[in-house]
């Protein structure tokens, strides 16, 4: 019984001193986005991609419009009585062939974009989570969370100015020009945490 006791009383004593210390913890919030997409590396990391992503777009055309040519001209010909049958069923086959290509090299496209945004992305989203952390260790943070992780967010500190001020980002660049910016598959994410 003095040993139940005993571990009561130890295991009490441990739960109380986790609840102070955990009390004592400094707890941080940030609008990430605020802060990201202002970076000037992200504008880059963004006008790269999306120049690749219009590369991307004027090579598959190309290869669209070969593939609509080559039909119109097979139609073409078929209306004016110039292809056997054997001739029309070899130009759907290729007609059909083009087409499969073409899908091909349209998924080939996406993951390719993909990876270049990941690829200028990660370096932005590093650079930011070292500032955070050099943010948290200066101000004594335990916790730096984004603020859309909340529901209900009232309490805590604002360290977004703190990290953005590390990073020399200024909060006060107009949110038009960064709206023009978005990454090529939709804000981003790509390589972010």
């Amino acid at each position: 019984m003095k040993k139940l006791l005993g571990l009561s009383a130890i295991i009490a004593f441990l739960l109380l001193g986790t609840t102070t210390t955990q009390a004592q913890q400094k707890i941080a919030h940030i609008n990430t986005d605020t802060i990201v997409l202002r970076m000037g590396d992200y504008s880059k990391a963004v006008a790269n991609v999306q120049a690749y992503g219009v590369q991307l777009q004027k090579l598959l055309k190309a290869k669209e419009d070969q593939l609509k040519a080559y039909a119109q001209q097979a139609q073409t010909r078929v209306e004016m009585g110039e292809m056997t049958p054997k001739m029309q069923q070899e130009a759907e086959q290729k007609i059909n062939s083009m087409r499969t290509e073409l899908q091909a090299e349209a998924l080939k496209a996406d993951k390719s974009l993909a990876d270049r945004e990941q690829k200028m992305m990660t370096p932005v989203y590093s650079k930011f989570k070292a500032a955070m952390k050099s943010v948290a260790k200066a101000k004594g943070y335990a916790y730096i969370m984004d603020q859309k992780a909340f529901l209900y967010l009232d309490g805590g500190e604002d360290a977004t100015q703190a990290v953005a001020d590390f990073l020399k980002v200024d909060l006060a660049k107009p949110a038009a020009a960064i709206q023009q910016q978005q990454p090529a598959n939709g804000g981003g994410g790509g390589g972010r945490r």
